[in-house]
Parts: structure tokens; sequence; C-alpha cells
């Protein structure tokens, strides 16, 4: 078995797979936009649905804590690709909703596994660090995604997708190969410690305490999230045809989207990682309220200052993101891959409606100023942030494992 300070390197590379084809929807939209005329609705509507699939993510999660499948990874970053190269192949609106259909199943089915997973490999004291590489792989390759396909897509057009997807489906079963003792013995871990602490909370007291006290905790969490998705998913959406419809190429648009998406991913690993030795709820707070003054700037701006504009931005918009997910798993009920699943869930979910509406907002007072609009939401958040645990996660190692039939006593 592999040491699991490794393993969770090999993981967080099979999330960086997983997610270079998401963060390429964007910009092969962009092209498509190019090849048969996609309205701002009709782009908002393709990556709205892309996340709506997410809403089968609990599911997925329940079934993997049930029965210990972490095969779900490997199937679910190649149908992701799968569907990413049908949306670039795609002659017709239709066949891009089916792609995007295809692809966000295949991203629900990877995610749930993947965050129980890397947290459980962090162990009790390094639980934030180790989320916070394996959130750094994949939005590292939500980031590269759109960069290094921007340029084969300039190139080739729509259809300069297809060797990504070829190097994800002979890469992906490498990685899991090297990896499946360690998934293999982290969710059987996982399931045992699920077991035990179902066993320690039976009595009716707890119950009835663990619902007082959490059901506002799970309001407040799904609008700060709902807040924080909406800016985020809007901008990796239409950050391309915005760059484009000024008059910047397709070269420009995916380095400029990859420049603050790096930074991005960049910002999360940073946050996450402070998490485990300072209170974690200012992160989060602090990050949310920068995100309006600093987005405004960056629209604003032209030529190079997009590129040094977005280094901060991208810091600040991305630093809350895996902060949030560890939180979630801590308020949200199921089992360790179950509350993985609602917290990932609910997080696309967010984005997806952000993004219709935004797609609508956008043709009808335009981009620009849709996102200023959109930019302002994430303020609220960072009062309400406050209302959520805020304890370390080290100060409670049993928090991580929760069962799927057993709701966690809050520790608020």
């Amino acid at each position: 078995m592999m040491n699991p300070r490794y393993a969770i390197w090999w993981l967080a590379t099979a999330h960086f797979m997983n997610d270079f084809f998401s963060g390429t929807l964007g910009i092969i939209l962009a092209a498509q936009n190019d090849q048969i005329g996609l309205s701002n609705t009709q782009i908002g509507t393709a990556s709205a649905i892309f996340l709506t699939v997410s809403i089968i993510q609990p599911f997925l999660g329940w079934v993997s804590d049930k029965y210990q499948v972490p095969h779900f990874m490997i199937l679910g970053s190649s149908i992701t690709a799968l569907g990413l190269l049908v949306v670039g192949l795609a002659q017709s609106y239709t066949l891009i909703l089916i792609g995007v259909l295809l692809g966000g199943f295949g991203n629900a089915m990877f995610h749930p596994t993947g965050l129980a997973s890397a947290r459980a490999l962090g162990g009790p004291m390094r639980k934030g660090r180790s989320v916070a590489l394996f959130m750094l792989g994949g939005n590292g390759g939500f980031a590269i995604g759109p960069f290094l396909s921007g340029f084969a897509l300039a190139s080739f057009g729509p259809k300069g997708i297809a060797p990504f997807v070829l190097l994800n489906l002979i890469i992906v079963p490498i990685l899991f190969w090297r990896l499946q003792t360690n998934l293999r013995d982290t969710l059987n871990n996982i399931s045992s410690q699920s077991k035990a602490k179902h066993n320690q909370h039976t009595s009716s007291n707890t119950r009835s305490k663990w619902y007082q006290t959490t059901t506002m905790m799970i309001a407040v969490y799904l609008i700060v999230v709902l807040l924080r998705g909406v800016i985020y998913q809007a901008l990796s959406t239409f950050l391309p045809k915005y760059y484009t419809d000024y008059g910047n190429n397709l070269d420009f648009a995916g380095a400029a989207t990859f420049a603050l998406l790096f930074c991005s991913a960049l910002g999360g690993f940073i946050a996450t990682s402070l998490s485990d030795r300072l209170p974690r709820l200012p992160i989060v707070s602090v990050s949310l309220f920068l995100i309006a003054p600093l987005g405004w700037l960056l629209l604003a701006a032209n030529g190079w200052w997009i590129f040094a504009l977005s280094v901060p931005f991208g810091l600040t918009i991305g630093a809350q993101w895996p902060i949030l997910l560890m939180i979630g798993q801590e308020v949200l009920p199921g089992g360790a891959s179950g509350s993985s699943g609602l917290a990932f869930g609910w997080g696309f979910i967010a984005n997806a409606g952000g993004t219709f509406v935004a797609g609508l907002l956008a043709d009808w007072i335009g981009l620009r100023e849709t996102l200023q609009v959109v930019s302002l939401l994430p303020m609220l958040g960072a009062f309400l942030v406050f209302l959520l645990p805020a304890e370390s996660p080290n100060e409670n190692p049993t928090i991580t494992l929760k069962t799927s039939y057993e709701p966690q006593e809050s520790t608020s």
C-alpha cells in the first residue's frame, strides 16, 4: 500500500484529469459560438444542465458509502471526458445538450467518493491539507483546461478537444490502478468507523439536540454556497465569451481565464492549509467580501491589466470553496461520501441556477453589467458565514465520519 502522503497526490492528479474537462466547457461553447452561433441564454443553459446533473451526487455518495465502489471515480472521469468530446464534435445545439448531460453525469460520479477519500487519507490532524491538495488538483485542472484547450481550439476548432480526451482515457485507469489498495482500505475504514459512531449516538436526546441546532446551520450553509457559487460559475462560463466579445481571440480568452482559475486553485490550497492552524470562518468571510471590489476592477480592465488583476481576484474567489466543502461534511446529513455528495451537489446546483439566470440577464442588460451585479452577492455571505461552526476540524476528529442514517451531534 502506498504511503497516504503520496496517495493524496495521486488522488489529486485524478481530480486534475476530471476537472480539466469541466474547465474546458466554457471555451468549447465559445468555440461552438463561432461555428454554429449560440446566444448567452443557450450557453448558460448548457452550462446549467452540466451542473444540474449533480443533483444525483448525494445518491451516488450513498451508494459509495454502502457498497464501497472506488470505481465510480474511474468511470466518472472517463464519462466526463467523453461528454465534453460530444460537445466539441456537435453540429447542433441538441447534441451539445446531450454532451453536457453525459459530462455532468460523469462529473457527479467522481466527486463524492473522491472528497471523502481525500479527507480520510489526511487523518485527524492533516485533513485540511489533504482536502486542500485534492481540491488543488481539481481546481488546477479546471484552470489549465481552458488555457491548453484554447490553443487547440483556436487552431482546430471545437474538435481540438479530442487529443485531451484520449489522454484521459489512458492516464486515469493507470492512476487508479496505483491507488486501488489505498482506496479500498480507506473506504473500509470509513465504513467501520461510521458504524461505530452510529452505535454511540442512538439516544432520542442526541437526535433532538442535533435537529434543533443543525437545521439553521444547514439553511445558512446552503445560502452561503449559493451566493458564492453564482459569481464563480458565471465567470468561468462567460469570461471566454466576454473577452472575445471585446475583440480578443480565443488564445487570449483561454489564457486570461486560465490566469484567474489557476490563482483560484492556489487560493483554495493556501486558505485550506491555513485552516488547520487558524480560525476558518474569518478566512471565508474576508475572501467573500473582497470578491465584489476586485471583480469590478477586473471587468473594467483591458490588455495586460486583466492578467495582473486576475491574480488577487483569483486568490480571493477560490479561497473559501474547499473550506465550505469541509464545513458541509460536518453540517449536512449522510455518510462520509453521502455528505460529500450533498456538499458538492448543492454547490454545483447553485452554480447551475446562477449560470442560467446570468445567461438570461446577460441577453437583457448586457454581459458586463450582469457579471457586475452577481459579483455583489457574496458580500451577504461574508456576514452569514459566522453562523456556521467555527471550530477547527482538528478539534473534533470524529466529525468527519457520519453515517447515512444517523445525524451528527452539533458542536456549536
